[in-house]
């Protein structure tokens, strides 16, 4: 009776009941006192009281009593709460040095303290310390660190804990799906063999079919995606709503414009409404200039949704076409009011687009109808006349800083970087000093590579360095600040001189700690763009070891086959032209090609475009692909 009453007294807070408690436990039976010690020390715990309850927890100990796991559950979360008062290696000790080992559930949550606090060393130690005790380490155990290691980018290590867990239990659905996942958004050359031994060793359910279907388009094996569509429709009755968009997205991103026709006539067979088959339909067809006639044939036929609407006024402004866009919005306007998303997808359109005056007109026709903008639109604004170098982004930032609703304080780095676009770094890094000041709860290593791109786009070097010695510094205390992809390729994009560009790339390369920052062709691209035009086989090098790390991309292929359009090679150039042509047979890649085209010809004397295009009038077609098959490495 007293430990339900001091259970009662903990859950209402009153600590002077329970203290009071504490205080009669002699005259208690000896089975009735564990409970009231146990209630007592949680009770300190909660009351930020930690050196009494640590007090109460040896004493605990000394009498032979086990310490329940209600306790140490306290002892984690007020480490998570208040970090700063107490150190990871006091609560590991603490968990570790116990007479009584706690169960699983308390090294669990220990480890996903560490891993919110940024302490990776202290996650590891925390795993490897829950094998040592004999923990029984199953699936459960592991997907929420396959998780937290797939989150922040560390997949080496990732793989290696999925495959050491394969060795103790079977992986389940669950598992496949973490790791999958992970490996598809990072596009790792690992993701093909994964699916492979995923379909080897398990029966996916219809949400592992979807993650692979996904992880298959995000690697650009679009075949393979539908493989395993087809593969879903046979063993999963009825398909879920989601796996139809799933598929047709991964056949978009890969311009497999035919087969993801098929698939939307198998969804209206399949009774899904007309209306959700248009919009994923106008999600991916942006090179077809007839559709836009069918566009305006939607809207003549009447009774358009309003998802319907954003689709298409979306489509258009991806397809580079913001006065057919406007239009669209305009008939809109006509047949019902534009909804504040619709407004900022309309801006977004123009601005994108180079119609920056047009966008800031709407936004004040948005404003006269009552519209208060919110974060998105703000950034829209921000971001697209940072872009445009308008001066009056710096009026549009004062606008938003006067705003009351807009309060997310990831708008400072569209603007951090919008007044480095502008040529303005002192004015950026003081905007960033008044977000470390104002809300340095909210900084966030994307925080960091915005100052680092807006001080490298004014070409402040030496500023530029500073700050990144300022963010591995705070690397230090929180691991999530250390530099990541995105910070180096933005330091190294801003060197300009070939030499500084591969000494950083050769420095980062040589730490086995960086491994996880090669997965990503980013920095490959970087030093290949660096070397290219003029030292072919450094380059050639570079990209042979490029493909044993990781998938070459697009802009591989891109920078490639502009490296030998200025060292005037035209076999080298349209081999990779044909490259890109096969991959990705858009109006943006053949445009590309032109430009690399008349490159050379700028190379050759050949100073006029049209002269360029008469010259290469179909050679794309005759020229045999490079050794490796188009399709080997995507």
């Amino acid at each position: 009776m007293k430990g339900a009453v001091a259970e009662a007294y903990l859950r209402i807070n009153s600590e002077e009941d329970v203290e009071r408690l504490f205080g009669q436990i002699q005259n208690m039976e000896p089975t009735k006192q564990f409970k009231i010690w146990d209630v007592t020390i949680r009770s300190r715990i909660n009351n930020r009281k930690l050196n009494g309850a640590l007090e109460l927890l040896k004493e605990i100990e000394t009498r032979g009593l086990r310490v329940s796991d209600h306790v140490w559950m306290a002892l984690v979360r007020y480490y998570k709460q208040h970090h700063l008062e107490v150190s990871p290696t006091q609560i590991f000790d603490l968990l570790s040095n116990t007479p009584t080992p706690p169960g699983v559930v308390p090294w669990l949550n220990l480890r996903l303290a560490f891993a919110s606090q940024g302490k990776e060393d202290e996650v590891n130690s925390a795993h490897e310390k829950m094998k040592k005790l004999g923990y029984v380490m199953r699936n459960r155990e592991y997907i929420p660190l396959l998780r937290h290691k797939g989150r922040i980018g560390r997949v080496e290590e990732m793989i290696n804990l999925f495959n050491e867990m394969r060795l103790l239990t079977a992986a389940d659905v669950f598992a496949w799906a973490t790791v999958i996942n992970v490996l598809g958004a990072a596009k790792r050359y690992e993701t093909a063999d994964m699916l492979r031994k995923c379909e080897d060793s398990i029966q996916p359910d219809a949400h592992l079919y979807d993650c692979m279907i996904r992880a298959a388009g995000n690697i650009k094996k679009p075949m393979e995606a539908l493989r395993l569509f087809r593969s879903m429709q046979k063993h999963t009755n009825p398909v879920p709503s989601t796996a139809w968009y799933t598929i047709i997205d991964a056949l978009g991103k890969a311009n497999r414009t035919t087969e993801m026709q098929e698939i939307c006539q198998e969804m209206k067979l399949q009774g899904v409404p007309e209306d959700e088959v248009l919009i994923m339909n106008l999600k991916w067809i942006k090179e077809n200039t007839n559709s836009i006639a069918d566009i305006w044939k939607i809207i003549e036929r009447g009774n358009v949704s309003e998802k319907l609407w954003s689709a298409m006024i979306r489509n258009l402004g991806n397809r580079n076409q913001p006065e057919e866009a406007l239009k669209v919005f305009r008939k809109m306007q006509s047949e019902r009011e534009a909804s504040l998303k619709q407004w900022g997808m309309i801006m977004d359109a123009l601005g994108k687009n180079g119609e920056v005056t047009e966008m800031t007109f709407l936004f004040e026709e948005s404003q006269r109808f009552g519209i208060s903008p919110n974060d998105v639109i703000w950034k829209i604004l921000i971001s697209n006349l940072g872009a445009a170098k308008r001066a009056d982004v710096q009026k549009t930032i004062k606008l938003l800083l006067n705003d009351p609703v807009a309060k997310d304080p990831y708008l400072w780095n569209s603007f951090i970087v919008a007044l480095g676009n502008i040529g303005n770094a002192k004015k950026a890094v003081a905007a960033f000093r008044k977000m470390q000041t104002r809300e340095p709860h909210k900084i966030t290593r994307v925080t960091w590579n915005s100052v680092l791109n807006a001080v490298g786009h004014c070409k402040e070097i030496d500023l530029m360095f500073a700050i990144l010695n300022e963010m591995k510094e705070a690397g230090h205390k929180n691991e999530q600040f250390n530099p990541d992809v995105v910070t180096w390729a933005t330091v190294m994009a801003r060197l300009g001189r070939t030499e500084e560009v591969m000494k950083m790339f050769y420095e980062l390369k040589s730490e086995p700690f960086n491994i996880h920052l090669f997965s990503n062709p980013t920095l490959w691209n970087i030093a290949i763009n660096a070397l290219g035009g003029n030292k072919n086989d450094d380059m050639i090098h570079i990209y042979e070891q490029m493909k044993l790390e990781c998938v070459p991309d697009v802009v591989t292929h891109t920078t490639l086959m502009m490296s030998y359009a200025k060292m005037a090679n035209q076999v080298e150039m349209e081999r990779w032209a044909k490259v890109l042509l096969q991959n990705n047979p858009t109006k943006e890649i053949l445009d590309t090609i032109h430009d690399a085209r008349y490159v050379y010809g700028q190379r050759t004397g050949a100073q006029k475009k049209h002269q360029v295009e008469e010259q290469f009038s179909d050679e794309t077609a005759e020229i045999p692909l490079p050794d490796e098959t188009v399709n080997s490495h995507v």
